[in-house]
């Protein structure tokens, strides 16, 4: 009955019942919460250099290090001599790019004259960490000198045995071959990621790897890393990572995006939403969805190489201040990896204080139970629990029913953004009409980053009719056409300059319509139509263009969808329903403005506390309940034997659904574990410790109504005669695996208790007056603590 009760649970309110004890895979250690740090993309795209690079760094010491930011990645293409032809769009013709001798790309010495062993040096030398970003596979350039270059670790094996094809994968940068899964694509991998320990590398960002999910090369990766002897936190892009992959992220990866690249546009950060509910569902600490960065600040900015793409000078973000704070607000709590995207050296003091409010990166990095909890009518609330405190984040969101310029809620089909860097450059679209429908509109919508070369076709667009019949929708059918784009034309059977047959990725096609965003299409249907088909595709016309980086939604209505000064609502109302987030009917409730430097709201119960919110706003409230009783923690520390060490933390008060315990070692936060109801005791376990005095911290969350409390700190020694200060010198503990359970001999009347390697405690018992217990186990591996010693046996 209690499995059955924990599933219930997980399912109903997206709850993570994962537990962070010590026990989890060793990489997700290396990300105990959210990686915070700055990433050059947003603001340099693939052309950021050495020189500009350490400028942010010591900028990033300055402003944001103590906050956490202590991550410092150099985005794309950083072994390109010539990497850009201008903002995103890639050098592909002449890039110039450097390899050593094992066919490994190496920093560009134009541009990292110093190299990254130099760099990285330095950064760590200034208390943060350094990372990269790389492109899956083996560079394409070794196929212009194959003998030039040997595979570290089988040097007389041809480069045939490591590459599955000639021809890259990869539709927007075509740099590399696919790799094999194969002992030598595995020893390639090894040998980069050898290498990257070297320099002192500490994050990859890999991409092309996620969407569509690259298994056999994720794995070899992981391997790659784990045989590397260094901790290197993997991240993986781009997305949208698909949703039944989630196992094996667990287990491979540190970081996934949830989808596309993201830019400074309020459809891209309202598009977050939907993602980032699903994606709470499956939180475990060490394992992020990724919303992408934060184009905030100074961004789009180019540095200029003569001969191949010109200097430019970028713009602030396009967010307004209200779409900032929901930006941050959200990527907050549903723990998101935090890279701001900027020009850290030209950061504004708002941006700056945006980054580093201390209550809410404290629900960014230790929050559980971050869910969703509404979603009606633009109206959104996410709630997080503070495990130390008990006390509960609200954040309160207005996205309105628009993106800006249509009521995008109301689609019946809406895309994910397809980009230059979407597989296919289309999606198909089949969409169920309401019976009755005449009217149909299509809409395509600039969804990126503001540049142009958004042109869109709707190929072979068909009505399929009630009786199984088709008819092609055309444009004798079309009523009305709206654009406000760089071309302002709707056009039939063409593409959108005129010039030709729509184009997609080399095919052409006779049938459909072309526009380039924004773009609005307004048809009068026949009676009897059920569905329709189509494929929105990205048309070569723009996407074929210097300096392209296509990026489009698309959208079909039974309405017609613009959203208007008159018809958009600039503000909406949240009732906070206190009950409904776990409160006592009566229960007296404070709220505290978090982004407003924490200041008082008011004090509530049960549905007095009503909050405006901004179109596009957000609102993050922290909610202290009056407790009363009182609860106590101890902690007691025994050791395996074996260099290991287990942290016992017992709660002498109350425990209900919400209660956690967050331990500390030497200061540091190390895991968060829950107290399930009934047991009043939880553990972590403390591995691989070096040699020396350890002093171990807690605090417990307490519950809904009675207070939290932290326990005494205990020390340990390890490496010395002595296992623990204080203990008992006899430190007794014996354990025979019988059938279906254990006997055990200890000290007389202990208390025993039996753990579960996940921290939870299964059962207790007490020694009789000879120090003997037995207690009854199912299959599995415990841990038994008696007399400050424990022991680990397996049932099996």
């Amino acid at each position: 009955m209690k499995k059955l009760f924990l599933a219930v649970m997980l399912v109903a309110g997206g709850l993570n019942l994962m537990a962070q004890d010590g026990t989890e895979a060793e990489f997700r250690k290396w990300a105990l919460t959210p990686p915070m740090g700055w990433n050059s993309w947003d603001c340099y795209y693939s052309t950021v250099n050495e020189k500009i690079t350490m400028a942010n760094v010591r900028a990033q010491k300055r402003k944001l290090l103590k906050y956490g930011y202590d991550y410092v990645v150099v985005d794309i293409r950083w072994y390109a001599d010539h990497p850009s032809n201008g903002g995103g769009w890639y050098n592909q013709t002449n890039p110039d790019c450097r390899l050593d001798e094992y066919g490994r790309y190496i920093p560009s010495p134009t541009r990292f004259p110093k190299g990254f062993k130099w760099m990285a040096d330095s950064i760590h030398r200034m208390g943060m960490k350094f990372g990269i970003h790389i492109m899956r596979g083996l560079p394409k350039y070794i196929l212009d000198n194959p003998s030039a270059y040997k595979l570290k670790g089988a040097e007389d094996v041809s480069w045939d045995k490591v590459y599955t094809s000639t021809t890259p994968e990869c539709t927007w940068l075509q740099d590399n071959l696919t790799i094999r899964n194969n002992k030598y694509g595995q020893l390639y991998y090894n040998s980069i990621v050898d290498l990257y320990a070297e320099w002192g590398v500490d994050f990859i960002k890999v991409d092309d790897i996620s969407r569509p999910y690259a298994t056999e090369e994720i794995n070899m990766l992981r391997k790659a890393i784990d045989q590397c002897g260094r901790p290197i936190v993997l991240s993986l892009s781009p997305g949208k990572t698909a949703y039944d992959k989630v196992d094996d992220l667990h287990q491979k990866a540190n970081m996934w995006r949830m989808m596309d690249d993201l830019w400074d546009k309020w459809s891209n950060v309202k598009d977050v939403f939907a993602e980032a509910a699903h994606w709470a569902e499956h939180h475990q600490p060490g394992c992020y969805a990724d919303c992408d960065m934060l184009p905030l600040g100074q961004i789009s900015m180019t540095v200029g190489d003569e001969g191949y793409c010109n200097a430019d000078g970028g713009r602030r973000t396009n967010l307004t201040e209200d779409e900032q704070y929901t930006m941050m607000t959200l990527w907050g709590i549903c723990h998101s990896p935090l890279f701001f995207g900027g020009d850290v050296t030209m950061m504004d003091n708002k941006t700056l204080r945006l980054l580093t409010n201390e209550d809410y990166l404290n629900m960014h990095a230790y929050g559980v139970e971050a869910r969703q909890i509404l979603n009606e009518k633009g109206r959104i609330q996410w709630t997080s629990l503070d495990p130390a405190t008990g006390d509960r984040y609200l954040a309160l969101f207005y996205t309105d029913a628009g993106n800006g310029w249509i009521f995008d809620d109301q689609a019946l089909f809406a895309s994910e953004t397809c980009a230059y860097t979407t597989q296919g450059h289309k999606v198909n679209v089949d969409v169920a009409l309401p019976k009755g429908t005449r009217m149909l509109a299509l809409v395509v919508d600039d969804a990126g980053d503001g540049f142009s070369y958004d042109h869109g076709d709707w190929v072979n667009p068909t009505l399929i009719m009630e009786d199984g019949s088709k008819r092609a929708l055309t444009g004798d059918m079309m009523k009305e056409k709206y654009t406000n784009s760089f071309y302002n034309v709707v056009r039939e059977n063409t593409n959108v300059l005129g010039t030709g047959k729509m184009s997609v990725m080399g095919k052409t096609y006779d049938r459909g319509f072309s526009t380039d965003a924004n773009a609005l299409m307004i048809f009068e249907l026949p009676e009897g139509v059920a569905r329709f088909t189509a494929i929105a595709a990205l048309d070569d016309s723009g996407v074929g263009q210097s300096g392209a980086t296509t990026s489009i939604k698309f959208y079909v209505f039974d309405r017609d969808p613009r959203l208007t000064e008159d018809n958009a609502v600039q503000e909406a109302d949240h009732t906070v329903d206190l009950v409904g987030l776990g409160y006592e009917k009566g229960q007296k409730v404070t709220a505290y403005d978090v982004w407003n430097d924490g200041a008082r709201i008011g004090t509530f119960a049960d549905s007095e506390c009503t909050q405006t919110v901004n179109r596009h706003g957000a609102k993050l409230l922290r909610l202290v309940a009056e407790r009363s009783g009182s609860n106590t923690l101890t902690l007691q520390t025994a050791s395996d034997g074996v260099g290991s060490y287990l942290v016992t933390a017992t709660v002498d008060g109350s425990v209900d659904d919400h209660s956690y315990v967050k331990f500390y070692m030497d200061d540091e936060f190390v895991g968060t574990v829950k107290v399930e109801p009934g047991t009043n005791s939880v553990a972590y376990h403390a591995r691989k410790l070096s040699e020396g005095r350890h002093t171990f911290k807690a605090q417990y969350s307490g519950t809904v109504t009675t207070p939290t409390c932290e326990a005494e700190p205990v020390s340990i020694e390890v490496g010395t005669s002595v296992s623990q200060i204080g203990a008992s010198e006899d430190g007794m503990l014996d354990v025979k695996v019988g059938n279906g359970g254990v006997e055990i001999k200890t000290v007389p009347y202990a208390n025993v208790r039996i753990y579960r390697t996940s921290g939870v405690m299964d059962s207790t018992v007490v020694a009789d007056s000879y120090g003997r217990a037995t207690a009854m186990l199912d299959r599995g591996i415990y841990i038994v603590n008696a007399n400050r010693s424990s022991s680990t046996v397996m049932i099996k």
